[in-house]
């Protein structure tokens, strides 16, 4: 793929690059006019925004905190620091240098959120643009792969990742807008382009939302919190720096402590930095920029994007006349902790369990002596009756029970994880197991609509930008049919082909999730025999016909096998005589046996558990 040109123009001259979030409406917004009378020229910006904007994020702490002991649940006690300062709960060492208070023995959050991920959001998001209209076809082919390159270059996917993982805890957010700059300001950081458009994920710590809205549509404002370079603010406040906040203890709105336990010390952070908030007001379709603690918008500016501003939120359990949703870690936790408070006291018991020998007190000596021996060798006593070994303590096999239960239980809520992850069979025949997969897939299937909407709004608004972008070239590598080369082409700034409401762009819901080698040569040959066998007689009647040879060599390099054991001497190869040759015809024998085994699915497996744990209450109890 070739590098992105530079700008040219204004852009090229700046040679400016944007280090942290960058300011993103000076490219595209409009700017108040200073000698305007009013504060914020055109612009009506409430006069109580900011504190507003505090009073909400206030009423979000219990979300900011259930994000953190999630998190703190899914990463385990193994992650973070263990200065005393924050030896809290959390951090509680025990004897043996186990943290223990909170420590996770049996991580079934850990096992559902990864298998989650895999489904969701492995794969690179990629656009499909289809235009309304037969004449556009060819631009809108071309238009859709200059932007699938620039989502590439982006790297949505990575910011995808981010959000989805986000919103396994809480919600997760995505921002999509332009990176600015102004030549007067320097810096040594490199993310973006003046001029680019870019998405990041929003950490929900950093992020604040209308908390008295219905519903999400009906928030009154949005926004997060970033760092954004000194020198920047001290420009726009001309000179007037007095309520900047430039770590986060300084903040009206400190957010929860990091899981981590990693806190920020600016004397010794790389960049003189100050967190500042773009706050955007929906109703209004403006964002305005604020420092962190003041009151006065440093820029107020209309962003040149769709309607629904730059933010879109990830949320799959929305609760009605909230305006947050519930996410599928919160639900399972109460279980969680339930199983892992359980597993602590099976390892505390079984810490505890002792086996010795008792004995009479008037046959020490036969106590001694019995000590002393070597397995294997010989010793006299007098009464071998009066040496006694007795057990004492040991897991409870009730709760060992319990936990085995809850484990079913939370698999269960999760959406049949074992099936989902393919970490054990649901059933005794292959057919059972496919159609509960079918049926498991129902979950992932809602919550992957979810994630389609939402990119499908994000790669909308990139096409915004790139189809109004006014400098920079849209480059794209285009394929040369039958051949497997690529050209680098591009479409000038000047160059557009109808109206961009004449194109649709909706992401491709298969890029979404990553194949492996294996999954893919399935796949061929599932199109092969499924779909190209029994067609073939209606394409070589349509004049068409199949690569069969370039099939099997793609199939071979999927499955990392050498492609020359299919190449043969031309001078081997016997002319074909003319006509059409149908696909010849094959019959086979197909027996199906049906075996059952006990014990071989997940269900069988835990059911000789509990009989085993049944069993050994029984004996406890005759005991």
């Amino acid at each position: 793929m070739p590098d992105k040109r530079r700008h040219r123009g204004i852009l090229a001259r700046m040679k400016k690059y944007i280090f942290g979030d960058p300011l993103q409406f000076w490219a595209k917004g409009e700017e108040p006019d200073p000698s305007d009378d009013t504060p914020y020229g055109e612009f009506d910006v409430p006069a109580k925004l900011m504190m507003a904007v505090r009073k909400a994020y206030d009423d979000m702490e219990w979300v900011r905190q259930l994000h953190r002991d999630a998190v703190r649940q899914y990463v385990g006690v193994s992650y973070g620091s263990e200065d005393p300062i924050h030896s809290d709960k959390v951090f509680a060492v025990d004897q043996y240098g186990v943290r223990d208070e909170n420590s996770v023995p049996i991580n079934m959050h850990r096992k559902m959120v990864k298998i989650y991920m895999r489904l969701l959001s492995s794969g690179i998001p990629q656009m499909r643009t289809t235009a309304r209209f037969d004449d556009l076809k060819a631009f809108a082919e071309n238009f859709g792969l200059g932007l699938n390159q620039h989502l590439r270059e982006i790297d949505l996917h990575v910011a995808n990742e981010s959000a989805v993982l986000n919103s396994m805890f809480s919600f997760g957010i995505l921002k999509t807008a332009v990176a600015g700059g102004k030549d007067e300001f320097e810096s040594e950081g490199v993310l973006y382009d003046p001029g680019d458009s870019f998405t990041i994920s929003v950490h929900p710590g950093n992020y604040v939302v209308d908390m008295e809205a219905d519903c999400y549509a009906e928030r009154a404002f949005e926004g997060d919190r970033y760092k954004m370079p000194t020198m920047w603010v001290e420009e726009m406040r001309d000179g007037d720096y007095e309520a900047a906040a430039e770590t986060l203890e300084q903040s009206y709105m400190a957010p929860e402590e990091r899981v981590s336990g990693v806190r920020e010390n600016t004397e010794k952070s790389l960049y003189r930095e100050t967190w500042c908030w773009d706050v955007y007001l929906p109703k209004q379709n403006i964002v305005c920029l604020f420092e962190d603690n003041s009151d006065t918008a440093l820029l107020v500016a209309r962003p040149d994007c769709p309607e629904r501003g730059p933010y879109d939120m990830i949320g799959y359990d929305w609760v009605p006349g909230e305006v947050l949703p519930s996410s599928p870690v919160s639900y399972l936790m109460p279980m969680h902790k339930f199983a892992n408070a359980a597993m602590r006291k099976i390892r505390s018991q079984t810490e505890r369990q002792k086996t010795i020998v008792v004995h009479d007190m008037a046959y020490s000596e036969d106590a001694e002596a019995m000590r002393d021996t070597s397995d294997g060798e010989m010793v006299g006593i007098v009464d071998p009756s009066t040496l006694q070994e007795v057990r004492f303590g040991g897991p409870d096999p009730a709760v060992n029970q319990m936990v085995i239960q809850l484990r079913q239980w939370y698999d269960e809520d999760a959406g049949n994880l074992a099936l989902l992850g393919g970490t054990s069979a649901m059933s005794v025949t292959a057919t059972q197991d496919q159609l509960m997969h079918k049926s498991a897939n129902v979950l992932i299937d809602s919550m992957r609509q979810t994630i389609q909407r939402v990119l499908t709004s994000v790669g909308r608004k990139h096409a915004w930008y790139l189809w109004t972008e006014p400098i920079r070239n849209l480059e794209y590598e285009k394929e040369i049919p039958g051949t497997g080369l690529y050209i680098s082409d591009h479409i000038d700034p000047e160059v557009r082909e109808g109206d961009f409401l004449d194109y649709n762009f909706d992401i491709v819901p298969h890029t979404l999730q990553e194949r492996t080698p294996e999954e893919e040569i399935q796949k061929c040959m599932e199109f092969l025999m499924g779909l190209i066998r029994p067609t073939l007689p209606m394409m070589q009647q349509a004049g068409r016909t199949v690569d069969i040879v370039g099939f099997v060599e793609e199939t071979l390099k999927l499955a990392n096998l050498d492609v020359a054991m299919i190449s043969m001497d031309p001078e081997d190869v016997q002319p074909e005589e003319p006509g059409e040759k149908p696909w010849p015809a094959q019959f086979k024998h197909t027996e199906n046996v049906r075996t059952s085994r006990t014990g071989t699915t997940m269900a069988g497996n835990t059911q000789k558990m509990l009989d085993q744990n049944a069993s050994l209450i029984k004996s406890n109890a005759t005991a």
